[in-house]
Formats: C-alpha cells, sequence, structure tokens
C-alpha cells in the first residue's frame, strides 16, 4: 500500500535494516543516498564495505532521516541542535591542495624594457627638462605605447661641482632630484652615485651621507604601486650596488664613478673596486651554480671604470656566449664599443649621452612568448642599436635639435 502523505517517524522497510535510527525526531530530513560520487570529506573517513546494499526504488513517502553506512564528522548544512560525542574541530586535510602548473617558458619569459639617463641636471633649467623627460615616459606608459616598462636608472652624476652654488653639494640638491622622480616617474627608479655626487664635494663624507638619505633604497618608494616584479638585492658592505633578475636576465649595478684613482685616494679607490669585483663575481656564480639559464647580463655603472672586474667576467663568460652589456654615463657622448673583440664577442659597452642633450635611452630584452619569436627583433631606425640576439638599445631621437653634439668613433681609454 502507499503511504500516507502525513509524515511518519518509523522507518521504511526499503531501508537497510542496518542503519541505526536517529535519537532527535525535530532534526530536519536527511535526503537519501544518492548514486552520485560522494563528496570528499575533510578528514579520513572509514572504509565502505566492498558491497554496497541494495539501493531502495524510488517511494513516494518523505526521505528517511536515517543515517547513512559511514557517519560524517563534518557540519551539515543543517546542523543538529543536540551535542554529538564527536569533537566539533576538525583536524587538517590530509589531501594535498591543488597547485597550478608551472609558468611555461611561453608565459614566463616575456619581453620587458627599461630607461638609462645619467649627467643631469647640471642646472635649473635641466631640472626642468629632467622633470619633462620623465612625464614623456609616463605618457607612453599609460597610454600602453611601451614595451612592458619596468623600471628606470639614473647613472649617477645628478648635478655639476663645476659652476654655480651646487658645488657646495647642499642637502638641498639630492632632495630636489628624489622628489623630481618621486613626482613624475611612473616606474620604480634606481639612483646611482656619481663623482660630482660625491667625491668631488669639498666633504665627500657628508656628501656620501646626502646621498644615501635620498636614495638608499630608492625603489622602495614605489612598494606597492608599480612595484617590481621582483625582489631587489642589495650588498651588504657597499648597498648602492643592487642586483635582480628578470626573465632570465641578471641585472646588476657596480659603485664605478669617474675620477682617477691618486695616492690621495688610493685606499677608498682600491678597497671600492675590490668590493664590487665581489658584488659581481659573487652574483654571476650564484647564477650559474643554480643551473639557471642566464639569456643576458646586463651592468650599470657611472663610468668606464674597474677594468680588472670587466677581465674576471671575461673569463667567466666568453666562452658561454652570454650577451652582456656595461650601461654607463660620465663621459656625456653616445657610443657603442666592443673593446674586447675578438676574446668576447658578445660583450658591448654602452655610453649614454649627457642627460641635457639627449632623452633617457630605452633598452628592450626580447622575451619567448609565442607573439615575440613571431615579431622580427631587429633595429628598426638609425636611433636603435642591436646588442646581440635579445637586447635593444634605442636612443629615441638621439640629441636634440638645439645640440651641436660631438660624435666619436672609439671610446677613451680606461
Amino acid at each position: 500500500p502507499v503511504p500516507s502523505s502525513s509524515p511518519t517517524l518509523a522507518p521504511s522497510t526499503r531501508l537497510p535494516t542496518a542503519a541505526p535510527a536517529t535519537s532527535d525526531p525535530t532534526a530536519s530530513p536527511t535526503p537519501a543516498p544518492s548514486t552520485a560520487t560522494p563528496t570528499v570529506s575533510h578528514r579520513p573517513t572509514p572504509s565502505v564495505p566492498t558491497t554496497p546494499s541494495p539501493t531502495p526504488s524510488p517511494t513516494t513517502a518523505l526521505p528517511t532521516r536515517a543515517p547513512t553506512y559511514v557517519p560524517t564528522r563534518v557540519p551539515t548544512s543543517n546542523p543538529t541542535p543536540v551535542p554529538t560525542s564527536q569533537p566539533t574541530t576538525l583536524t587538517p586535510t590530509t589531501l594535498k591542495p591543488t597547485i597550478s602548473a608551472a609558468p611555461t617558458p611561453f608565459n614566463r619569459i616575456k619581453t620587458f624594457s627599461f630607461y638609462v639617463m645619467g649627467d643631469i641636471a647640471y642646472k635649473q633649467g635641466e631640472k626642468d627638462l629632467l622633470r619633462q623627460q620623465i612625464r614623456e615616459i609616463r605618457d607612453a606608459v599609460e597610454t600602453g605605447k611601451d614595451d612592458n616598462p619596468l623600471f628606470m636608472v639614473h647613472v649617477g652624476d645628478i648635478f655639476t661641482t663645476a659652476r654655480d652654488y651646487s658645488m657646495l653639494c647642499p642637502k638641498a640638491e639630492y632632495e630636489a632630484i628624489a622628489n623630481i622622480f618621486v613626482e613624475e616617474s611612473p616606474l620604480p627608479t634606481y639612483v646611482m652615485p656619481g663623482d660630482n655626487d660625491w667625491t668631488d664635494c669639498p666633504n665627500a663624507t657628508q656628501a656620501w651621507e646626502y646621498w644615501s638619505d635620498s636614495f638608499l633604497p630608492f625603489e622602495e618608494t614605489w612598494t606597492g604601486v608599480n612595484s617590481l616584479p621582483v625582489t631587489t638585492q642589495r650588498q651588504l658592505i657597499r648597498p648602492e650596488n643592487f642586483a635582480f633578475e628578470i626573465s632570465d636576465v641578471l641585472l646588476l649595478s657596480l659603485n664605478l664613478i669617474g675620477g682617477r684613482r691618486t695616492d690621495d685616494n688610493a685606499a677608498e679607490w682600491d678597497q671600492r673596486i675590490a668590493e664590487c669585483h665581489v658584488w659581481a663575481e659573487t652574483k654571476v656564480d650564484e647564477y650559474l651554480a643554480a643551473g639557471k639559464r642566464m639569456r643576458a647580463l646586463i651592468i650599470f655603472g657611472h663610468a668606464r671604470r674597474g677594468r680588472e672586474i670587466f677581465k674576471m667576467l671575461e673569463d667567466k663568460l666568453s666562452r658561454r656566449q652570454i650577451p652582456t652589456v656595461y650601461l654607463h654615463g660620465n663621459g656625456h657622448t653616445w657610443y657603442v664599443d666592443k673593446p674586447y673583440t675578438p676574446d668576447w664577442r658578445h660583450y658591448w659597452e654602452v655610453q649614454v649621452d649627457q642627460g641635457a642633450n639627449a632623452p633617457p635611452i630605452k633598452v628592450t630584452v626580447r622575451g619567448e612568448g609565442i607573439r615575440d619569436l613571431a615579431t622580427n627583433f631587429t633595429a628598426e631606425n638609425r636611433d636603435q642599436y642591436m646588442l646581440g640576439d635579445i637586447v635593444r638599445a634605442d636612443r629615441r631621437g638621439r640629441t636634440y635639435s638645439w645640440v651641436n653634439a660631438r660624435y666619436i668613433d672609439a671610446p677613451p681609454d680606461y
């Protein structure tokens, strides 16, 4: 006979006899067992008999409140108000969390770019020009007309000690340049020391304190706004030297300022060069020892100094055919040189124009995405220079029209 439509607490004769009845008549009905794949519990469950009991045929009777063979210990959507004997605290799951697949080279090795400038601002008018140059970069970044720009580097000499009141190296001069970058730059910016900012000052010790207070670590000003996708490492003994890795490219800086080694500065000069030597060698060795592929090495410095450092790098890298680029200023006139050819054919040295004479250069490093590899990566005009197969430097218009620039075929000696 068909059961009455009135609610009944009597268990159905179609249900498995092994199921105990609930002791709480006020609890909400529990749906009948489903033949679908059960949901994995957050806790390990007892083993289930391999031979299931017969599944009851469909009935018009109300769902039973009888529990299943395997009691669950996780809370249901309709928890019983009667406390159970089981603790309510869940133990950590033994299931491993789902981890997304590791990035493939096509989405990890992306094209990126950065800007480099130096030897600006020597006059008050150059401060205005510097602000305008950074605004132009900001416009390119904000309108998406750029190749994934990530950061900016000023390679030193933020003012001159040759004329006007700045020859006294006042603290206000360091703060003024820092404020221009903070107010205008959309990109994390690294400012490196130059001899004008430090050793050429009347009080070099005080000048170094002013420079450090303004620019160490300057890139952290952009943290949370437009941070680099990587962590910047700094040398403990010389924190002005930084390093980081992007898209299998190692980038590092060395405090190689202008000027000459003399009897008066020999101790400081030799110690600084030695510490920069250790920094460059350590970072390269760490990278190679980790078994990582180094697609390129890019170095920033202020001047063409530290020959012993580059000879060390030649010994380590010349046979590996790793493109190595040294970007610096100090000489005020653009050049691209390969001083170690033929032994080190994959090394390029680039001196940027004085900032008052030309815009910051843009350096682009080619990625390995499908679209990147499908695009012809070459020098597209006379302003661009290929530094190997994956690095391109762009002067972005060369010198300004009002500048009577002097071009040279070969750079000065070390």
